[in-house]
C-alpha cells in the first residue's frame, strides 16, 4: 500500500512541474503525502520486528531502520521549512534569507551524510527503496534552493539517484528490492508444489473451496452368527451305537468310560457313574482315540445358533474450508490475497449418505458394539481421522509460508512499480537542469 502511495505521487508530474516552475505550494502538497509515507512505513517498522525469516533480515537490523527514519526526517524537516514560510514574502526574497539558507543546507548536508551511509551499507531493499524514490526530489529542490548549478543537480541526479534505482532493480543483484521478489518468487513456488503434495493441499487442488470431508472413518455395529454346544440338553442312556465307531475329541459325542482304573499319560481314567457327561467333555481335552469297548453311555450335544446382528454403519469426517480472502490493513484492502485452511464441524451420518465416500475411501472398524457414544469415539480416535487432522495442520504451517511469501512480492513488487515510475520522472527532473 505504501508503494501505491508512492506511484500515485510520481504519477502526477513527479515534481517536474513543481522545479521547473519553483512552485513550493505544489511541492508542499507531495511532502504530505511523502510524511503519509513515513507514517506507515513507522507502522511497518513494527511489524517488520516481528517477520520470522533471515529473508527479511536486513529489514529488521536496528542500524538500517534507524538510518531509513533519518533520511526520512530529512523530507519531514523540509515539509516542515515550507509549510512555515510567509506567502506575502517575495520568492527571492525568502531564497536569500540567511535563515532559509542555514536551513535548507543543513537539511541537504543530513541528507548527503544519510545518504552516504546507504551507500556504504548497501541497503537495495524494499524499505530503503521507498525512501530512494523520493529523496532524489528532494535533494534536488534543496540544491535549486540554495543556487546550485543546473550541472551539479544534473550529474546528483545521474550518478547518485539513477545509478541507486537501478541497483534497486536489478534482479541478480543479491540484496536488492527485485531480487526479494525474485527469490520469493522461487520459495512460493516450492512451497505451492508441497501444499499440493501434502494430503488436505492434494484433495482440495489448492483452489478455494467450501465443506471438503476429508479423514473419514466408520464403524459398522455387526456381531456374527454364534454357534455353541450345551451339554445341559444331552440324552444319556443312549445306545452306545451312536458313536459308530471310535470317537475322538472332534466328535459331537459325550461319552463315559467304564474304565474303572487310572489310565496312564493322556487318557481318562474313573469309574462309570461318578461324573456327568460333561466331566467328560471337558477331562478329555487331548486327542487320543475312545475306542467301543470304554464306552458305556452316549449322548448327543445340543447345537444353539444366535442368528447374525447387523446394527448401524455409521460415518464420520472432518470438514474443512480453503479459503482465499483479500487482507485487510488498518482497515483497508491492500490487494494481497491470502489462505487460510479452516476445520468447520465434524460430520456424522451413515454409510451411503451423500457426504461420505465410498468404503474404499474410509478407514471403518467391524465389531460388535451397541452403545452409539462408544462407536463415536472409537470413530474420532482412528488413525485416518487423526492422519487428516496432522495433514491440515501441516497445510496449515505451508499456507502461513505462502502467504508470508505472497505479502513479500506485494510488499517488493509495488515498491519496484514506484521506483521505476519514480526513474522515468527523475529523468525528467535530470532532463531539465542538462
Amino acid at each position: 500500500m505504501i508503494a501505491k502511495m508512492i506511484s500515485d505521487y510520481h504519477k502526477s508530474d513527479g515534481g517536474v512541474g513543481a522545479m521547473s516552475v519553483a512552485n513550493y505550494e505544489l511541492l508542499k502538497v507531495a511532502l504530505d503525502k511523502l510524511n503519509d509515507i513515513q507514517t506507515k512505513l513507522t507502522e511497518i517498522y513494527k511489524l517488520l520486528a516481528d517477520l520470522p525469516s533471515q529473508f527479511d533480515e536486513i529489514l529488521k537490523r536496528e542500524n538500517t531502520r534507524l538510518l531509513q527514519i533519518k533520511l526520512m526526517s530529512v523530507g519531514v524537516g523540509y515539509r516542515q521549512a515550507l509549510s512555515i514560510r510567509d506567502a506575502r514574502v517575495p520568492e527571492y526574497e525568502w531564497r536569500s534569507d540567511p535563515k532559509t539558507i542555514t536551513t535548507m543546507n543543513a537539511l541537504l548536508l543530513r541528507l548527503k551524510e544519510q545518504r552516504e551511509q546507504v551507500t556504504v551499507m548497501n541497503l537495495l531493499d524494499p524499505a530503503t527503496a521507498l525512501i530512494a524514490a523520493d529523496l532524489g526530489f528532494i535533494e534536488a529542490n534543496l540544491m535549486n534552493i540554495l543556487g546550485y548549478s543546473r550541472q551539479a543537480i544534473h550529474e546528483t541526479i545521474r550518478t547518485i539517484y539513477i545509478s541507486w534505482i537501478d541497483a534497486i532493480l536489478d534482479a541478480d543483484r543479491v540484496g536488492s528490492t527485485a531480487n526479494y521478489v525474485l527469490t520469493a518468487k522461487a520459495r512460493l513456488d516450492e512451497l505451492w508444489k508441497k501444499a499440493l503434495a501434502n494430503p488436505v493441499g492434494a484433495a482440495f487442488k489448492m483452489t478455494p473451496s467450501e465443506g471438503l470431508l476429508l479423514g473419514c472413518t466408520g464403524f459398522n455395529d455387526y456381531k456374527p452368527e454364534t454357534r455353541e454346544y450345551d451339554n445341559s440338553c444331552a440324552e444319556p442312556h443312549r445306545d452306545k451305537t451312536e458313536l459308530n465307531g471310535p470317537a475322538t475329541r472332534r466328535d459331537t459325542i459325550l461319552v463315559a468310560l467304564a474304565k474303572e482304573d487310572t489310565a496312564g499319560p493322556g487318557e481318562i481314567g474313573a469309574r462309570a457313574g461318578e461324573f456327568s457327561f460333561d466331566h467328560v467333555l471337558n477331562a478329555h481335552s487331548n486327542a487320543h482315540s475312545i475306542v467301543e469297548s470304554d464306552v458305556i453311555e452316549v449322548a448327543r450335544r445340543c447345537e444353539l445358533v444366535e442368528p447374525a446382528r447387523i446394527g448401524p454403519k455409521d460415518r464420520s469426517g472432518i470438514a474443512f474450508e480453503l479459503r482465499e480472502t483479500e487482507a485487510v490493513y488498518d482497515g483497508q484492502p491492500t490487494g494481497i490475497m491470502i489462505f487460510e485452511i479452516v476445520q468447520t464441524n465434524e460430520v456424522f451420518g451413515l454409510a451411503g449418505d451423500a457426504n461420505f465416500p465410498t468404503d474404499s475411501g474410509c478407514q471403518i472398524a467391524v465389531e460388535s458394539q451397541w452403545n452409539e457414544d462408544i462407536r463415536r469415539a472409537t470413530m474420532q480416535n482412528m488413525a485416518n481421522r487423526k492422519n487428516y487432522e496432522q495433514y491440515a495442520r501441516e497445510l496449515a504451517q505451508i499456507i502461513d509460508e505462502i502467504n508470508m511469501e505472497r505479502c513479500r512480492i506485494a510488499y517488493g513488487g509495488r515498491t519496484i512499480i514506484g521506483c521505476e515510475i519514480a526513474r522515468d520522472n527523475l529523468i525528467r527532473l535530470m532532463e531539465y537542469y542538462r
